[in-house]
């Protein structure tokens, strides 16, 4: 009935369309070697397809294709430096999230400019054997007050009972014309905000790395936190020149937070 981790998957991302990509730097008579050096090496660019849009997004505003200054990753992790966001914008990556609480949810909704989300709909899903995501500051009560802590999952319980209940109860009056929306969507006024959700987030590059350095800042609330160092870890470890900057940090509670070099970006 409880869950206290944030879970987080990415589950999609950019690909690189090799041929289109060639197709303008020929008609143009660019070479752009280090590009064609990796194409004629491989199959595909593997993990890195999102850099190489965003290095290409940069590279056509001055049409520095002629191989000469930075390497890929030097390219990028100046655009950074610089914070020059806009090339940044054309990337994006999808995640699944899930054993978040709806007010962790609230929140993450106020991020919308290159951020785009589905949510799974409480009027739309029997409610009754949902669970329930325990707030950090609610998990450290189990050992600080146990009578205080056993009182809220208590009402945790008794919620979920209530609900069970209520959609029951319309469920019988109305049964000639009520569908499941209708019970679910009456009886989920009983649920708290620490009612666990699930939601899929696509986000730009750009819009990433400033929700992680704002949800992921050692300052955010905790549960928000906990699921945004998750999505650094991840963003860390697929493509990591897209990071650079920011960096994993232990608080003095233990718990993890990141922190950029470049907030801006």
């Amino acid at each position: 009935m409880f869950v206290t981790e944030p879970q987080v998957e990415l589950v999609a991302r950019q690909v690189f369309d090799v041929a289109g990509v060639v197709g303008f730097l020929n008609a143009h008579e660019l070479r752009w070697e280090e590009l064609r050096r990796k194409i004629d090496s491989d199959l595909d660019l593997g993990d890195r397809d999102p850099e190489y849009v965003c290095e290409l997004a940069a590279r056509l505003r001055t049409m520095s294709f002629d191989g000469k200054g930075r390497d890929h990753d030097a390219y990028i992790q100046h655009l950074i430096e610089i914070e020059h966001g806009s090339a940044f914008e054309h990337a994006y990556w999808c995640f699944v999230v899930w054993n978040v609480s709806r007010s962790l949810t609230h929140e993450l909704l106020r991020h919308r400019i290159g951020v785009s989300y589905s949510q799974l709909r409480q009027c739309c899903v029997d409610g009754s054997d949902v669970t329930f995501v325990v707030p950090p500051a609610i998990q450290a009560l189990e050992k600080a007050n146990a009578a205080m802590f056993e009182r809220w999952k208590s009402h945790m319980a008794a919620s979920r009972e209530l609900y069970a209940d209520l959609a029951g109860a319309i469920g019988e009056r109305h049964s000639d014309v009520c569908d499941q929306t209708e019970r679910c969507e009456a009886a989920r006024s009983v649920l708290p905000d620490a009612t666990e959700t699930k939601v899929f987030v696509g986000a730009n590059t750009r819009a990433l790395r400033h929700m992680i350095a704002t949800r992921a800042h050692p300052a955010a609330d905790p549960e928000t936190r906990r699921l945004f160092v998750k999505v650094f870890e991840i963003m860390r470890r697929v493509s990591p020149v897209l990071m650079h900057g920011m960096k994993v940090v232990v608080l003095e509670d233990g718990t993890k937070g990141v922190e950029s070099a470049c907030p801006e970006l």
